[in-house]
């Protein structure tokens, strides 16, 4: 795992005292990192920390495979890998989906590659307004994990049968402003 940069990973139920852990834990591992300017520091911190909770709520409230925690709460069941290259620190995710969302969310994926940073952060803005719907969120989700990241997302669709595919969502930060 370490010749491949992988700083921690994750495989299991999203259940909220486990994402605590391992956010403490990702904040612990940034800390340490060779970064000169302390509001650099700030900021990735900021930027890895916001990904990495939005992916971990998308898994724990949207996956389609669940389980209950010890308090009989429904948490999804996915897997969390952060990771890093010289320039950038990538955070992943990989949860069950309906095959029947496959298409609605990989045309959002879509559309989200395409938005220039302002368009984003404008997109985002419009949607904060917007009365919240029936789900579980506001929507914000995927647009701010692309708002934040400084790459355009990655994400793939594997099927696993007729009902069911795998979704992989990952953003990059890059390690040094541009």
């Amino acid at each position: 795992m370490t010749d491949k940069g992988i700083l921690m990973s994750f495989k299991g139920a999203f259940a909220q005292p486990i994402l605590v852990e391992i956010g403490q834990t990702l904040r612990g591992k940034i800390a340490v990192q060779p970064i000169e300017s302390i509001s650099e520091r700030t900021m990735l911190t900021k930027k890895i920390f916001a990904i990495f909770v939005e992916l971990t709520q998308n898994v724990m409230f949207y996956s389609a495979e669940q389980e209950l925690d010890e308090h009989g709460k429904e948490c999804g069941i996915g897997l969390l890998v952060i990771s890093e290259t010289p320039e950038t620190y990538r955070i992943s995710s990989a949860n069950q989906i309906v095959t029947a969302d496959m298409e609605r969310v990989r045309q959002k994926c879509e559309s989200l590659q395409r938005l220039s940073k302002e368009e984003l952060k404008s997109r985002y803005n419009e949607q904060r307004r917007e009365p919240r719907s029936s789900s579980k969120g506001a929507g914000l989700g995927f647009l701010d994990i692309a708002r934040r990241a400084d790459l355009p997302l990655d994400f793939a669709f594997t099927p696993l049968n007729d009902e069911r595919a795998l979704f992989m969502l990952s953003a990059s930060v890059l390690k040094h402003s541009a």
